[in-house]
Order: C-alpha cells, then structure tokens, then sequence
C-alpha cells in the first residue's frame, strides 16, 4: 500500500472518529417528533383501550369483535387526520379512501390464507389463527393512522 493511499485511509478513519458522536447525536429525535409521536400513540392507544374489555373475553368472537372495534375507531381517526390532505371529496376518495380500503381487503385476504388456508390447517387452524388476523388488520390501521397524522401535522399545522 502506498503512503499516499495509507494517509488517505488515515484521515477517512480520523474523520469517522471525530463525526461517529457528531453524526449520533443528530439521530437524536427533536422534541418536537416526540411530542408528536405521543400525540399519535395517545390516540391509537385510545383506540385500543375502547375494546379493551372485549379483547380480554374468554369468547373468542368477542375477542375478535373487540379487534373490530379499535380498527373502526382507528379507520375514523385516520379519516379525521387524511381528508384535510385533499382537495375534495372526489380526490380524498380516488386516491386514499378508496386504495385505502382495497389494501385492508387485500391485507385481510392474505392473512386469511396465511393463518386459515395453509396446507397444514386440515379444515380450519383454529380461532387463535383468526384473532391474529383480526389483531393484524387493527395494527395495519394504527400504523397508517401514524403515517396519516405525520402528513397532516406537516402539510396543514
């Protein structure tokens, strides 16, 4: 190796030591983000905390109910947080509510296969399997209502 080459493989190594802190640092999240994420999660964590009861069921179709219930509440928080991005109802519609909707029937549609339909579910896996599905889809929601909220807060407060 030539001198050059080790006294740029020196200054590239000094430059990395002295930025590594530097560059950590600002991957601190700003108070400003951590306000806003518990923003977020005192909403969906309400939303949760609404079918708390149903959930904690030794039913499991009211287990599963219960699931429904904090995916709706979230679906109504989302659409609170989305339908401001948009110019009109048309739009909101054609481009969120819409794909929105096509992708939680898509979503529900491979989870039902993967917990339901697999070749080692002889009739039917069982109802653990389907409560899965329905935790599934309510975390979906949750995590679109993040992602909905973040647009909003950036684009409109």
């Amino acid at each position: 190796m030539s001198f050059l080459t080790k006294a740029l493989f020196s200054v590239l190594f000094a430059l990395l030591v002295i930025t590594g802190p530097v560059a950590a640092a600002n991957d601190e999240p700003s108070s400003e983000h951590k306000k806003t994420e518990a923003e977020v999660q005192a909403v969906i964590d309400a939303c949760w905390a609404v079918s708390e009861e149903h959930r904690n069921s030794p039913n499991v179709d009211t287990m599963n109910q219960g699931h429904e219930l904090s995916a709706n509440c979230l679906l109504k928080k989302i659409y609170k947080v989305a339908r401001p991005l948009y110019e009109n109802d048309d739009d909101f519609l054609q481009y969120y509510a819409e794909p929105l909707e096509r992708t939680y029937r898509g979503l529900a549609d491979l989870l039902f296969g993967l917990n339901q339909q697999n070749k080692f579910c002889p009739s039917k896996c069982g109802t653990i399997e389907t409560n899965i599905i329905y935790n599934q889809l309510a975390l979906f929601y949750a995590d679109i209502y993040r992602q909905s909220y973040l647009k909003n807060k950036r684009y409109i407060h």
